[in-house]
């Protein structure tokens, strides 16, 4: 009798997940395929545009720069420059997120600090980092450590901010829980404010990410000469516009790598939080 009763719940219950397992993959496909289609037909009209001799010959046509690319993927000049743009990501992008997140729990932890920090933070940010090369040239030099302070300085805002946001988006309830039971700071940092604030500090660490290599890309192009960057500089000084447009390509490229890596990490390291779940989506 329980058998027969708990049978059609069961099967329900497993039809239901298909349903939803179905249509969540449909709308994957949708995200992928929109996109892939629309630039498909955007590229397509560049080259038709570019046969047909109505774009600037500055321009290149999309078979020119898949043929640079081509090339430049069997040789060892072009992954150096990836090297030493990744290795500046890397660095300036680290410090961005350390110090980030630093600043972010003190604040929002902290009124005081809260209330010192917002008017810095304020007017500093919405200066672009790149206005600050003379300076940090001058000081630092023109090698690494000058793009990782640039990048560091203009990538720490949204991981900063985000994790303001998160330890304000705390449940009160359960931080006066934690104070009920008297548990230790630490133990308040680890059961509940830490967890609160993860998704907000993901989704900082991403943005953090792309503004990171569109810093670094950019100090190379107008500072250091090395680097995607300093590929991009040189073409452009010797008239090679199909090295750098080809080059901003594959940068962009690099950036969408990036940022899909980060959000594959996001789900598999905050898979335990409800925004995370499976069936929250």
């Amino acid at each position: 009798m329980t058998g027969t009763t708990l049978a059609p719940a069961r099967s329900a219950r497993a039809g239901g997940g298909a349903a939803r397992r179905r249509g969540r993959g449909r709308a994957a496909l949708r995200a992928v395929w929109a996109p892939a289609l629309l630039g498909a037909a955007l590229f397509g009209a560049w080259q038709l545009a570019a046969a047909a001799g109505a774009t600037p010959g500055s321009l290149p046509s999309p078979a020119d720069l898949a043929t640079y690319l081509g090339e430049s993927v069997l040789k060892s000049e072009f992954w150096s420059a990836v090297g030493s743009t990744m290795l500046s990501w890397t660095a300036g992008f680290a410090v961005s997120v350390l110090v980030g997140c630093a600043l972010g729990m003190l604040a929002g932890l902290n009124g005081v600090v809260d209330r010192l920090l917002f008017p810095v933070v304020e007017f500093f940010r919405p200066i672009p980092s790149i206005v600050y090369l003379p300076l940090v040239i001058l000081v630092a030099g023109t090698g690494r450590l000058s793009v990782m302070v640039l990048v560091a300085g203009g990538a720490i805002w949204p991981v900063l901010l985000q994790t303001v946001a998160g330890v304000h988006d705390t449940d009160p309830v359960l931080r006066d829980m934690t104070r009920a039971y008297a548990f230790t700071r630490r133990e308040r940092m680890r059961w509940c404010v830490l967890p609160s604030a993860a998704p907000f500090i993901a989704t900082g660490v991403r943005i953090s990410a792309t503004i990171s290599l569109v810093v670094v890309v950019t100090t190379e192009l107008v500072g250091t000469g090395k680097g995607l960057g300093g590929v991009m500089s040189t073409a452009y000084q010797t008239g090679s516009y199909v090295v750098l447009f080809g080059t901003g390509l594959a940068a962009a490229v690099l950036g969408v790598l990036l940022d899909q890596a980060l959000g594959l990490l996001e789900k598999r390291a905050l898979h335990w939080h409800a925004a995370y779940r499976e069936g929250a989506r």
